[in-house]
């Protein structure tokens, strides 16, 4: 599978163009809970697959070990947990007792899961594989993530135009509705407009949390300034149309319809930019190749590249999991995923099924980066849509917004 790192065309389809390389530790849980302890040496319950010992998984590890500063066996270990952890997202998501879940260090990694008073803890653990089992710890909540949710929605309906500028965000873990503006006085607008709203005085009042951080506010991460290329975003994941019985390639849909990659002119074919959605896709000539790779910029045993066999929907997410990307301006790199409700300001109608991933690198996501993939490991997880202006935030359409259209991903 070797072909060389630049001029891939249309072969790599994904993430083309990458010009450069590139808080979940405690929050809700108490210090003494026993369980298991994930050192370099412990061993786990892991059938090697292909998945597991493949190109990605190690170039993940490396990036996100050197992230946190552990030792790549350890963050291999973690990884295995979370991938099981996402096996079993959904049935969780789904669990009327439990509020969320996520991942805590404190120090080792557990998967943390919120439950309502009473909740049948040993009936949730039956449910678990043994492995993950083992590394569990239960926190009782009073919100679920679609109740805090629901707060994030009356609270954005509020605040209107009475602020300028500003963004909600849901923290599970600590229970809170962020309220995210530029300075002081915002924040003064905002929680006093909050506060005389219909929703004043219920139970939910403390739950809101003014954040004073202009760079926490997303835009739309394309067509920002020029020396971006002629595309002035990045390519996403090959798509298959069953009905037309053609492949072709996604950017997001607040990119201009005009889309070249690696100076192949792409035929426009459909955008979907409303909702859940921020993509749109195009095909190419018969002469070129759509192929199920994505671009991450890591010389491997897949060189700068790898094939995405996969998806991994929205409910199944680790809420503190890693999961990386590749962007045209920042190139590959790795974050931890902060939300799966937020909104996407720019996009008609947004729902709250954005993702947000952060990292502490300043230059994780920057304008040029829209339509990039969003993955763990071989699996797709969602498209770049914006950045946070401190380049610290990557807010990423999820799965859902692919739900319900006539393109699939393509894992073949």
């Amino acid at each position: 599978m070797r072909i060389s790192r630049l001029g891939l065309g249309i072969l790599l389809a994904l993430g083309l163009g990458a010009t450069a390389a590139p808080g979940y530790a405690t929050h809700g849980i108490p210090q003494n809970f026993g369980g298991s302890h994930l050192s370099e040496n412990s061993p786990l319950s892991w059938p090697l697959n292909s998945e597991v010992v493949n190109a990605p998984f190690t170039t993940e590890a490396a990036a996100i070990a050197s992230s946190l500063g552990q030792p790549v066996p350890i963050t291999e270990k973690e990884l295995r947990l979370q991938k099981l952890a996402e096996s079993v997202g959904e049935d969780l998501s789904a669990e009327p007792s439990v509020t969320g879940f996520w991942v805590t260090r404190t120090p080792d990694w557990h998967l943390a899961i919120g439950v309502r008073s009473g909740a049948n803890r040993t009936t949730l653990q039956s449910l678990l594989p043994s492995t993950l089992a083992d590394n569990v710890v239960f926190v009782e909540q009073t919100y679920s993530e679609e109740e805090l949710a629901k707060i994030a929605a009356q609270l954005r309906s509020t605040i209107g135009n009475t602020v300028a500028d500003f963004a909600v965000s849901v923290n599970v873990p600590d229970q809170k509705v962020e309220l995210i503006v530029a300075n002081a006085g915002d924040a003064e607008t905002g929680t006093q407009a909050w506060k005389h709203s219909k929703y004043s005085g219920k139970a939910a009042d403390n739950v809101v949390v003014p954040v004073v951080d202009a760079g926490l506010i997303p835009k739309p991460a394309a067509n920002i300034y020029a020396g971006l290329g002629a595309t002035g975003c990045t390519s996403g994941f090959t798509v298959y149309h069953a009905q037309l019985g053609v492949r072709g390639v996604t950017t997001a849909a607040h990119c201009g319809n005009s889309q070249t990659v690696s100076g192949v002119g792409l035929t426009y074919k459909w955008e979907y930019f409303s909702g859940a959605s921020d993509v749109q896709w195009h095909t190419a000539s018969s002469a070129h190749t759509f192929r199920n790779f994505a671009a991450d910029g890591v010389s491997d045993s897949t060189p700068y590249y790898r094939t995405i066999t996969s998806t991994t929907s929205r409910l199944s997410l680790l809420l503190g999991g890693s999961y990386c990307k590749t962007g045209k301006t920042t190139g590959y790199g790795c974050g931890t995923l902060n939300s799966r409700t937020e909104y996407a300001s720019w996009v008609p109608n947004d729902t709250q099924t954005y993702l947000a991933i952060d990292s502490s690198s300043s230059s994780f996501c920057i304008g040029g980066d829209s339509g990039g993939p969003v993955y763990r490991s071989s699996s797709a997880v969602g498209l770049v849509s914006g950045c946070t202006t401190n380049g610290r935030r990557l807010i990423g359409m999820s799965m859902d917004g692919f739900a319900g259209k006539s393109i699939a991903i393509s894992t073949s």
